[in-house]
């Protein structure tokens, strides 16, 4: 049980600094984008609704609110509080955005699909 204990230790993820967070993102797919500002704001344009999971008028909306830096040992996450809707209609009041090893976000609406949205980093 020691060596199992010891052998995954060493393999703990280290924790990403929320300092390097703020920036412009761009989603993978070459549709939308999110930036997370410095002051703890964000934007996002053409999220796919099931990010938020409730949205049933639209096929993409564009989010708004403020964002916090959650270090969970299972994972680094970024707490995204939705202020505002633009395109649809929702009730959801905040969603989990995922952070990568490589530095990429990423949105993981329904873990039992194991889809994920992904946003890397604009240069």
């Amino acid at each position: 049980m020691l060596a199992v204990l010891l052998a995954t230790a060493g393999c703990a993820v280290q924790g990403v600094d929320p300092e390097t967070l703020p920036g412009e993102y761009v989603a993978v797919d070459g549709e939308g984008g999110l930036t997370l500002r410095p002051d703890g704001g964000f934007d996002a344009v053409d999220v796919p609704v099931d990010v938020l999971g409730d949205v049933t008028d639209a096929d993409v909306v564009d989010l708004a609110g403020t964002w916090e830096y959650l270090d969970m040992s299972a994972s680094d996450v970024v707490y995204l509080s939705v202020d505002d809707v633009a395109g649809g209609t929702s009730r959801v009041g905040g969603v989990q955005l995922y952070v990568a090893p490589s530095g990429s976000v990423y949105f993981h609406p329904d873990p039992d699909s194991g889809h994920k949205v992904f946003y890397e980093r604009a240069e």
